[in-house]
């Protein structure tokens, strides 16, 4: 938040008109302690909540990734076993 420290007004012509400035400084106001606590708190469950999302987009990407990474070569292995074995064709 910013406070208005003071304000100056100007006059400056050109010409027929005349022109007016105003100048204003400000200042950052300062923050009651019991704001800074509440922006912390908030941090603090956002944070959170940011890890929960990202344990469960984890778990929705890194399942099917593991089954599909397992499974395929199983998979050939098992039909390169019965090719050998029992004489099946691979499209079996």
């Amino acid at each position: 938040m910013l406070q208005l420290l003071d304000m100056r007004f100007m006059k400056a012509s050109a010409g027929k008109n005349n022109v007016f400035y105003v100048i204003c400084r400000f200042r950052r106001k300062k923050q009651p302690e019991n704001e800074d606590r509440q922006k912390g708190i908030f941090k603090m469950i956002s944070g959170i909540a940011n890890a929960v999302v990202m344990f469960l987009l984890v778990l929705m990407g890194g399942i099917p990734v593991l089954y599909l990474t397992l499974s395929i070569p199983v998979v050939v292995v098992w039909k390169i076993y019965r090719k050998i074995k029992y004489g099946y064709t691979l499209y079996d």
